[in-house]
């Protein structure tokens, strides 16, 4: 393989990467907004959870939101929770 071939082909590689990490980056975001303001989305839910009732749902859905937002402001756990 010619340099300029494999200059060609890191160079593509690199930027399906990059478009990749932006989708990603925009996916976390969006689910991020699904789970705390609870926009841009449908929430579902198990049959399971479900028969716990609506005051159950509710605590877990603040629940949830409660636990992202702290995992925001957490450095490394914000990585995590994003993924």
């Amino acid at each position: 393989m010619t340099n300029q071939k494999r200059d060609t082909l890191f160079g593509e590689a690199t930027d399906i990467s990059r478009a990749l990490d932006e989708t990603v980056l925009e996916t976390r975001l969006l689910n991020d907004d699904l789970r705390i303001r609870r926009l841009g989305g449908t929430i579902v839910i198990t049959t399971g959870i479900a028969s716990l009732g609506p005051s159950a749902i509710r605590d877990i859905i603040s629940a949830i939101t409660a636990l992202v937002s702290l995992a925001r402001t957490i450095p490394m756990a914000s990585t995590i929770a994003r993924s």
